[in-house]
């Protein structure tokens, strides 16, 4: 779950990149109308050049990897999961705190994301693997 939504958070994430550039190159700034999207996308492109651009990309395509990780079913790859999860969490609070309700719904879904990996009958896939008898 947690692999396909950070690959459809990348991907949506650099087609809107992509839209804003092109809006930043195409639009003239002059004209009353198109100077609003001008700017908005200018905004966007900066504050992804003055920092935001590595936690927005970073988190997902770490999460691709350690999603794919989980499959050799050892115990380390669950824990770098969970705490690529928990810091996640942690970021993303502290980028939305002063509007927690646009935190809650991801935040729900890393926690469940989580809380599967470490769930009973996945104490058992990973077992069955290690040859450990339940």
């Amino acid at each position: 779950m947690s692999t396909t939504a950070a690959m459809l958070f990348v991907c949506a994430f650099g087609f809107i990149w992509m839209v804003a550039l092109v809006m930043r190159d195409t639009f003239d700034y002059n004209d009353p109308v198109e100077g609003v999207f001008y700017h908005m996308a200018e905004r966007l492109h900066l504050s992804l050049m003055q920092g935001l651009l590595l936690p927005l990309l970073a988190f997902p395509v770490l999460t691709v990897v350690a999603g794919f990780l989980l499959l050799i079913r050892r115990a380390w790859p669950r824990l770098v999961y969970s705490l690529l999860g928990v810091a996640a969490l942690g970021w993303s609070s502290y980028w939305l705190q002063n509007d927690l309700r646009l935190w809650a719904p991801p935040a729900l879904y890393i926690v469940f994301c989580i809380l599967i990996v470490w769930h009973r009958s996945s104490n058992r896939w990973y077992d069955d693997q290690l040859g450990n008898e339940p």
